[in-house]
């Protein structure tokens, strides 16, 4: 039950945040129901549902903060934003598949622990390595048109994440990271010592930038 005056839709709105924003709260559902008055639009409750039990839910919890502790120890006083940016990126991707199946693929602990995700996954997973280390962020959510092999034409919904301008290799602009966490990242035949950090987007004309950004040496 509610405790004070909102309506259906601004209910419904902030369902909707909850779920993209709460990283710590990706056990619950895209599906909720929000009772509501048929004349006013108030709502009068909402009930959630949730994908994981709660046993299971401090299992993955616990398993997932030992990840996320191990790639935070990766960090060195000599690196900066852009470098520990990149560790995470780099860990995500060289440790995780892209997959369409899997019970645990819309989770953090799927990117970390179970090497298996969707975009929603490695998102949440590059979020809570951000918010770790205090690095402000965003998820930005879209779709792309994707046609199959048979020419058929289909709108694929796609979350990415965005961080707070910072100026990378040496450019004078503020720039949005969007993390593109698919394996086709791993080119390891053109840049053998280095994955595809890719797509930082200027504030300013939002045009995407492709950097490839080598592994520094010892």
């Amino acid at each position: 039950e509610l405790t004070r005056t909102v309506s259906k839709e601004r209910l419904e709105e902030i369902c909707k945040l909850i779920y993209l924003e709460e990283t710590s709260l990706y056990y619950i559902s895209k599906e909720y129901s929000v009772s509501f008055n048929a004349e006013t639009e108030e709502a009068s409750s909402v009930q959630l549902s949730y994908v994981f039990d709660y046993d299971e839910v401090n299992s993955m919890n616990v398993l997932t903060e030992q990840r996320v502790s191990e790639i935070l120890a990766k960090i060195t006083p000599e690196m900066d934003t852009v470098d520990t940016i990149k560790l995470f990126h780099d860990e995500i991707i060289l440790n995780c598949k892209y997959s369409v199946d899997g019970k645990y693929i819309s989770t953090p602990y799927g990117a970390f622990v179970d090497g298996s995700a969707l975009c929603e996954g490695y998102a949440r997973a590059f979020a809570i390595l951000c918010n770790k280390v205090g690095i402000e962020n965003l998820f930005a959510t879209g779709s792309q048109v994707v046609t199959d092999q048979y020419g058929n034409q289909a709108h694929e919904e796609h979350i990415w994440n965005m961080v707070k301008g910072f100026t990378v290799l040496s450019c004078p602009e503020s720039y949005f990271f969007t993390i593109r966490v698919i394996d086709l990242c791993k080119i390891p035949k053109l840049f053998p010592v280095a994955t595809l950090f890719s797509c930082f987007v200027t504030t300013a004309t939002k045009k995407q930038k492709v950097f490839i950004i080598p592994e520094r040496k010892p």
